[in-house]
Formats: C-alpha cells, structure tokens, sequence
C-alpha cells in the first residue's frame, strides 16, 4: 500500500515521538529500583535507598506532569530533571 501527504509527495516513513508518544514515562515503575541500587552502591542502606529512589521518582512525575499540564513541551535528559531533586535532598546524597 502506498501513502501520499496532502501535496502527493510519497511517505516513505514516520517519525514517532519516543516521550510519552510509543512510551509511558509516568510513573516510571522501573527508576525507584534502579535509583536505589545506585545509592546503595553509593553507601546508602538498602531499605533508606529505596526510600530516597521512590520519593524522587514521585516527586520527577509530578514535575512532569506539571510540565505537560502546562503545554510544556521541552524534554530535558533525565540527568537534568534529577539534578535539582537530588540536590535538594539532605547531604545524605551529596
């Protein structure tokens, strides 16, 4: 089958949006483990790691939810969207 965009011109492909288009990006069920186990490797106890990683994740979702609401439509590295939360948290993450 063979597909034409409104000016005839033949479409040989398409480009999805990977963030939050073919993806789910909240509530990201698989950073707390995954955060958890960095602190831990950091010297962090298991039990406070896990903590630390799903209060994180859960304040990351809400700031991407608030950002979507918004009409937001930047998406920084999720380096850049963790920074500012791990930064605020005691120097126990320092």
């Amino acid at each position: 089958m063979e597909y034409r965009d409104a000016g005839g011109v033949k479409v040989r492909a398409i480009l999805f949006d990977l963030g939050d288009t073919l993806i789910r990006l909240h509530p990201m069920p698989d950073m707390p483990p995954l955060l958890a186990h960095v602190f831990t490797a950091r010297g962090i106890d298991s039990p406070r790691a896990l903590e630390l990683a799903e209060s994180l994740t859960s304040q990351l979702g809400r700031g991407v939810a608030r950002d979507s609401k918004a009409g937001v439509t930047e998406e920084p590295g999720l380096e850049a969207l963790m920074a500012p939360l791990i930064a605020a948290q005691s120097d126990e993450l320092a």
